[in-house]
């Protein structure tokens, strides 16, 4: 029995993504600093509650992730309110001219507003003007929301993995 469907999405980095649509009155997105760390690790938790692999991630995984030759502040993209809740955010992890979004997440008290749009524009825009050439992305199968978003944004399927899991009967 299939448990889980794992698909990479891809797609090219084109003129068209060098600006990137302002975020909704009021928010801010800006590049990730140390003091962030808390509150990222805080909304991580929340939103990947249910995931294997970025559910778990802690201070000191967030830590070894910082020191990779991939990790650039500039790449991590936080979207806060006005009063400086973090709404969201879009990691990037840059390899040569492909940029992986890496993670997205968005509070689940402020979905539907746009805020992943915004800020998966923002990680295009920061994409072009670094030079990146193809971006890439993983996305759960059974996570509609999202891959309604990147397939509107151009994002094609590349390849599926699937794991499976016995049954005895």
């Amino acid at each position: 029995d299939a448990v889980r469907t794992l698909l990479k999405l891809g797609r090219v980095v084109t003129v068209g993504d060098a600006e990137a649509t302002p975020p909704p009155d009021g928010l801010t997105i800006a590049p990730f600093a140390a003091a962030d760390a808390q509150d990222f690790l805080a909304l991580n938790a929340v939103v990947f509650r249910s995931h294997p692999e970025q559910g778990a991630l802690d201070e000191n995984g967030l830590d070894a992730r910082r020191a990779t030759d991939w990790f650039d502040a500039d790449d991590f993209l936080l979207l806060r309110d006005s009063d400086g809740t973090l709404l969201g955010y879009n990691w990037l992890k840059r390899e040569g001219d492909e940029v992986e979004i890496y993670v997205v997440g968005i509070a689940p008290d402020a979905a539907g507003r746009g805020l992943g749009r915004a800020l998966m524009q923002a990680g295009l825009a920061r994409m072009h003007a670094t030079g990146a050439t193809r971006t890439s992305l993983y996305v759960e199968g059974d996570n509609e929301a999202a891959l309604a978003l990147y397939r509107s944004l151009g994002y094609e399927q590349l390849s599926i993995d699937v794991q499976y899991t016995r049954t005895r009967s």
